[in-house]
Parts: structure tokens; C-alpha cells; sequence
């Protein structure tokens, strides 16, 4: 259930290239590489807008019935001479997922926001500085004991709500 779930969650349109690093090259990243590296590069003002725009946006929805799941995403973008920024801001809901036979599966469904503002300052051709934030918050219901669904008779797990945050600043 909801604990495996992962701790980023961006929109996938703003994604401008994902590197996979598997194996020893994956310690270029640091000792809690070994496994593997899996970096998202996200686009900037000037990948996002045509080359002769400085400013534009776009608003993007979604909904699947599995887990009656709704998705809004929207973001912005601007650039000047000097100076570019881009903002996005995701909102997904989603109830409890059903399986195979249509059972409900219990403590799957949850509330996720994220955010992402980046900027870009040119103070001379040739030279870029890039900082970026992202956001992530995801809530939902889960049971305190991770081997217990919470309605078995006799279990003694503890339905809580659990709240996961994730911030991250990139300065380039």
C-alpha cells in the first residue's frame, strides 16, 4: 500500500531530460548511490517558451476512474534579458485503488501537491546561474503497523495520518 509510495512527484511535461545511472558510476552521486542514480532535469523559461515568446503558460487536467483520481497542473513562464523564471504548481486527489477483482485496497488513496519555481540570471553571455525549488507534499491515511491492515480481528495497528514533506533547492 501507501507505504512504498515515493517521495517526489513532478509534472511530467516539465521534465526536459531523466538520466538512469545503474552500477558503480552511480557513486559519483555520493555512499547512498550504490544501487543506482536516477536524476530528473526539469525545464527552464527558455525550454518551455518558443524562441521568439517571453511569456506563456499552460493549464493541464486529468481524471482516471481507478482510484476516482483527478490531476491540475499549471504553469507559467517568463524571460528578459537577463532574467527567466518558471513556475508550476500540481494538485493530485485520489480515493482508495480497487485490484484485480475489485477489492478495495485499503490506504492507497491520498492527496498530493507540488510545486517548482525556477529562475535563471544571465549576468553575462556565456555565464548562467540557475536556482531552483520544488516542493512535495503527499497526505493519506495509513495503518502504525506496516504488516497489518488495520480491520484484521485482533490487530492492533493504528489507522494515522501521515503526512509526507520534501523540499529541495538547486543552485547551478
Amino acid at each position: 500500500g501507501a507505504g512504498h509510495k515515493g517521495r517526489i512527484f513532478l509534472d511530467p511535461l516539465l521534465l526536459e531530460q531523466v538520466e538512469v545511472l545503474r552500477g558503480p558510476a552511480s557513486t559519483l552521486y555520493g555512499s547512498g548511490a550504490l544501487g543506482g542514480v536516477v536524476n530528473f532535469r526539469t525545464q527552464d523559461a527558455d525550454s518551455f517558451l518558443g524562441p521568439d515568446a517571453d511569456a506563456g503558460g499552460r493549464v493541464s487536467a486529468g481524471y482516471q476512474s481507478q482510484g476516482d483520481q483527478s490531476l491540475f497542473s499549471a504553469t507559467a513562464a517568463t524571460r528578459g534579458e537577463r532574467l527567466s523564471l518558471l513556475a508550476n504548481v500540481l494538485k493530485r486527489e485520489q480515493s482508495d485503488i480497487e485490484d484485480g477483482r475489485g477489492d478495495t485496497v485499503l490506504y492507497t488513496g491520498d492527496e498530493i501537491t507540488s510545486g517548482l519555481l525556477k529562475g535563471t540570471l544571465t549576468p553575462a553571455p556565456g555565464h548562467r546561474l540557475t536556482l531552483s525549488l520544488q516542493a512535495f507534499r503527499d497526505d493519506h491515511e495509513i495503518p502504525s503497523n506496516a504488516n497489518s491492515t488495520g480491520t484484521d480481528s485482533g490487530s492492533t495497528a493504528i489507522i494515522v495520518d501521515r503526512r509526507t514533506d520534501n523540499r529541495t533547492q538547486t543552485l547551478r
